[in-house]
């Protein structure tokens, strides 16, 4: 069978040089030059003294003068080198590895796995990631199911647990070489109530499209799935897998959530690598040898590196914060987080949850991101609490285990992580004139976003208490911030609404002049916020009335505004 092979390597400087490949074939290979490429252009050149066919392994080499300063893409030494071969071969083997700086160098280097194509099971729909359109007389059954998984079982199910897909990955990375001594990894599954499709869709892409030699094996824990209703994940799926050789499958007899069912996940690891997907998603090729990380739920860490950061917060309930626990610890005691454009993981988002949160999903959530900004944030978890007003009271369990890691780790501070990681956002001030929700006395009607934003309609509703979209502050710029928005007098005219704009920072219809319990008033159009008798509030002439009375949660008279 013919075949061709192709790597390439990437040019990392400017200086002009004289470089060295070793590039090695697999035996019984038998090799015919066809050309050799230079950035872009063809190299005239004999190439039988480059590369001779022989019926053993055997490497060759080439020599190539370098003098560019083009950036090129990936980078091993400094030249760029593009190899295309056909081989001839029973076993349809074709380049197997490049050599850098000589035979017997350390620096061994080949391409990503490629998969063979699948075989046609006879399933159509979905092939090549084709979207698939439910026909109208299945539209019933279509619904039920997607009532039970809250996304489109109908399709899945018939769609190939070995389908096709398109490759969406930058084009260098089709060239990108990696080291021959990668370590290998063990994948970590977590899944409750799972659709049969997807779990086995998620395991078989991972079967078809990860080097054999890099995946040890998958671990599936069942997060202790209801019998009834989902009888297949029982006795089924145990016997499904057995002719899976690497899969096995573990159960958690009282359902744990994602957090520590991962970490169960974790003790059967014998890798020294360990990938967490979730049980609903599809890999790419060349997915696993760059590693997929932080995506929230979708990550590869090295598992000593896992143990020595302290795993996951085992306090923490299901899932929900869980991500940015460890994001943060990553970066604030020294590690890293790198986004790696190679490496693609397809993922079902799901708008709602087809399973129950045991103490509820509100309560759950708040538990787990009042730890986060316990442990982690320092002073800025006030900015969190004047979002949330409601939790400052809230029970988060004990974080005495936490706190001491985070010493243990010497790690650095929230401030520093702002000011060195993440230095593009845009933080609250941490100093305002008042702050918490704007209530009208008269009515016991506040302002509110009605969850609404960027140039939407400010609203009124009945006062809660909880923060959230009634939650303002009053700036020292005299801005009136709503969720990273500011209230704007943009009608400019009586009868107008009061809009949520961008914050410009040039006062104008943005600025409002405020004394506790009284007006709200935009200087330039003269005009204040008035309860008016709708869902929304209006602009009206400034009056002594009752509808055109404020008064902020909280007021710091010793804050003196901006110039």
């Amino acid at each position: 069978m013919d075949c061709t092979g192709t790597i390439t390597s990437r040019l990392s400087g400017s200086a002009a040089t004289r470089t060295r490949f070793y590039v090695s074939y697999p035996p019984h290979s038998v090799i015919q030059s066809k050309a050799l490429w230079y950035v872009g252009s063809c190299v005239e050149t004999d190439r039988q003294d480059l590369i001779d066919s022989s019926p053993v392994q055997f490497q060759s080499f080439v020599e190539l003068d370098i003098d560019s300063k083009d950036d090129f893409w990936y980078s091993i030494n400094q030249a760029l080198l593009i190899n295309s071969v056909d081989c001839h071969d029973d076993d349809d083997y074709g380049m197997e590895a490049i050599h850098v700086n000589g035979p017997n160098s350390t620096e061994v280097m080949r391409p990503a796995f490629q998969p063979s194509p699948p075989a046609n099971d006879g399933h159509t729909y979905g092939q090549n990631g084709r979207s698939v359109v439910v026909p109208a007389v299945y539209k019933e059954e279509s619904d039920r199911l997607f009532a039970r998984n809250r996304f489109n079982q109908w399709a899945s199910d018939r769609i190939s647990l070995h389908r096709t897909l398109p490759d969406q990955r930058p084009s260098a990375c089709k060239w990108q070489l990696f080291p021959t001594n990668l370590p290998p990894a063990s994948l970590v599954i977590v899944f409750h109530n799972e659709a049969w499709s997807t779990l086995l869709r998620t395991v078989h892409s991972v079967l078809d499209r990860s080097d054999p030699r890099l995946m040890r094996e998958i671990i599936l824990v069942d997060d202790c799935s209801e019998i009834k209703g989902h009888e297949e994940l029982q006795a089924p799926l145990e016997k499904y897998i057995k002719k899976l050789k690497i899969v096995k499958l573990v159960r958690n007899k009282k359902r744990q959530g994602l957090i520590r069912a991962r970490l169960r996940g974790y003790k059967e690891v014998t890798s020294p690598v360990i990938v967490f997907l979730d049980a609903h998603c599809e890999v790419v090729d060349g997915w696993l040898e760059p590693s997929p990380t932080m995506a929230g739920g979708l990550f590869a860490i090295h598992k000593k590196y896992f143990e020595e950061i302290g795993l996951y917060d085992d306090e923490m309930d299901i899932w929900g914060g869980e991500n940015l626990e460890i994001s943060f610890r990553i970066w604030q005691c020294g590690g890293n987080l790198e986004i790696i454009p190679c490496s693609h993981v397809g993922h079902v988002f799901r708008k709602s949850q087809p399973y129950t949160f045991p103490k509820g999903a509100g309560e759950t959530l708040n538990k787990n991101l009042q730890r986060v900004a316990e442990v982690w944030m320092d002073n800025y978890k006030d900015i969190f609490y004047n979002r949330f007003p409601n939790l400052r009271k809230h029970s988060y369990g004990d974080i005495s285990k936490r706190v001491e890691l985070r010493k243990k780790l010497n790690c650095k501070s929230f401030d520093w992580y702002l000011k060195n990681v993440f230095t593009d956002v845009e933080y609250p001030d941490m100093i305002f004139l008042a702050k918490g929700e704007v209530r009208n006395p008269d009515t016991g009607y506040c302002l509110d976003s009605l969850g609404n934003k960027d140039y939407a309609d400010v609203g009124i509703y009945p006062c809660h208490g909880q923060g959230g979209n009634q939650l303002l502050t009053y700036t020292v710029r005299k801005e009136l911030e709503m969720d990273e928005v500011c209230l704007d007098a943009l009608a400019r005219t009586a009868g107008g609404t009061v809009k949520m704009v961008a914050c410009h920072r040039r006062k104008g219809t943005q600025l409002w002049e405020h004394k506790q319990g009284g007006q709200l008033r935009n200087p330039t159009t003269n005009l204040c916020i008035d309860r008016g008798s709708g869902n929304h509030v209006v602009l009206q002439a400034c009056s002594d009335i009752s509808t055109q009375k404020w008064t902020f949660a909280q007021y710091y008279n010793d804050v003196t505004p901006a110039p």
